[in-house]
């Protein structure tokens, strides 16, 4: 069976992202999102993400689903091993962020979240050290890291 959309094989095995009480969900929606206020070029790849917040009890607190772009250029997810350094820096550092015992609702927002088309444009990063380095920076999570 093929994918729906090829152009996300090297991402879709990351998700979904748990992170203790807060899942990170890939959709495979609308490939074109030509819609998407702020998109650039129909080479950027966009898909929505959706972050669930849940409760102690395991019950949901909230959904935010929201279009983000996850690279510039499909060349940029094509290097599986790249992608997978960056998404498990994202893991490392989101994990952490939400290890509070009650994560503030700011952070419930895919794209102040997920950093994966900024950070494959870093040529010097490819390692989930130097990736999550970069996610740790002031611009991106690092703010809100304690």
């Amino acid at each position: 069976m093929t994918s729906p959309r090829p152009e996300l094989d090297s991402l879709r095995d990351h998700f979904p992202l748990r992170l203790g009480r807060v899942q990170i969900d890939l959709v495979e929606d609308d490939p074109d999102l030509s819609h998407v206020r702020g998109r650039k070029s129909s080479d950027e790849i966009w898909a929505s993400v959706r972050v669930i917040e849940f409760d102690p009890d395991g019950s949901i607190r909230s959904i935010v689903e929201q279009p983000i772009r996850l690279a510039m250029h499909f060349n940029l997810l094509a290097d599986a091993e790249r992608v997978a350094a960056c998404m498990a820096a994202h893991v490392e550092v989101l994990t952490e962020m939400f290890a509070e015992p009650d994560p503030p609702d700011v952070y419930n927002f895919p794209g102040d979240l997920m950093f994966v088309s900024e950070l494959l444009l870093l040529r010097k990063s490819n390692s989930r050290e130097q990736f999550s380095k970069a996610l740790r920076a002031g611009t991106r999570l690092g703010t809100r890291l304690g």
